[in-house]
């Protein structure tokens, strides 16, 4: 068996491309070439986007086309991740309350706070100031939220 044979038959393993040389030993038998032309590989399509945009289609073997799928799955991935770090570090509340954002409290303010009371007080001196079925109306109305066909149909 000659060097020549040795080394193709090495590469044809590993599913690497073979080139037969020509020397003045021996040259491989017939049914190594046989072999060789029965592993055609067959070929897929694929779709390349080029750096300025435009796709561009290629015919390459099996095993270079399921290479080139999962760089396209990794790179998809990738950019995915690269999107959700960005929307993330966008949306983030420290972020935002560290370049000087600031949130409007979801709790009245104490000027508000003496408004309101002071409005209750007021309203409720109101209040007591008027006759005792008057009193029952407001209170049913504003305070119990009842309708006045309701307090009709109560008082008859």
């Amino acid at each position: 068996m000659s060097a020549v044979f040795f080394f193709c038959q090495k590469r044809a393993k590993r599913g690497l491309p073979y080139i037969l040389v020509p020397t003045s030993k021996s040259l491989p038998t017939g049914d190594f070439y046989k072999k060789s032309k029965s592993e055609d590989k067959k070929l897929k399509t694929i779709q390349y986007t080029l750096a300025n945009g435009k796709c561009a289609t290629y015919e390459v073997d099996e095993k270079t086309a399921l290479v080139y799928e999962q760089i396209e799955t990794e790179t998809r991935r990738e950019e995915e991740r690269m999107r959700w770090r960005r929307r993330k570090k966008l949306n983030s509340l420290e972020e935002m309350s560290e370049s000087g954002v600031q949130f409007a409290s979801s709790e009245p303010n104490p000027e508000e706070l003496a408004i309101h009371c002071d409005e209750y007080s007021r309203l409720h001196k109101a209040v007591s100031l008027l006759p005792e079925n008057q009193q029952r109306l407001v209170t049913n109305v504003y305070f119990n939220g009842q309708s006045l066909a309701e307090i009709a149909k109560e008082e008859g």
